[in-house]
């Protein structure tokens, strides 16, 4: 077989991908721009006020916290609830990128110094057990 027509076979390959992808982006941004519908946007303090002021939870660990969300996500979590949920309404950020997981514990475990269990990750499925998590594992090192 030719080699140009292999590299040509490679090179819409990777074109095809690179479409799959972003069209796979744009959809989770959509569905994104869906789940926070009508919701305000708030700052890390006025969210850190709202959900956990009153739970003695430092503001520097819900700032990490979204902060790594927004990171592995690539989108604005300013308009987050305490009560969202990774395993309901928010599942479709996994299809979005499977491995977010994996990334968001490792991220949260370097960043605030602390180490979290399988066991603990997957019972912590809302934002709320998230930052409760990690604020009781800062406290406690």
């Amino acid at each position: 077989m030719d080699l140009s027509i292999i590299l040509f076979a490679v090179l819409i390959g990777i074109i095809l991908l690179a479409l799959f992808i972003r069209d796979e982006y744009r959809g989770g941004k959509k569905r994104l721009d869906e789940a926070f519908e009508g919701r305000a946007k708030l700052t890390c303090s006025e969210f850190h006020g709202k959900y956990f002021k009153e739970l003695d939870v430092d503001l520097a660990v819900v700032e990490g916290v979204r902060s790594i969300f927004e990171e592995q996500f690539d989108a604005d979590m300013s308009q987050l609830i305490s009560e969202d949920d990774f395993s309901q309404n928010l599942s479709f950020l996994w299809a979005w990128d499977s491995m977010a997981d994996v990334e968001i514990v490792n991220q949260l475990e370097e960043k605030f110094h602390i180490k979290i269990t399988d066991n603990e990750a997957e019972q912590a499925h809302t934002v709320k057990d998230i930052v409760l998590l990690v604020s009781r594992k800062v406290k406690n090192s």
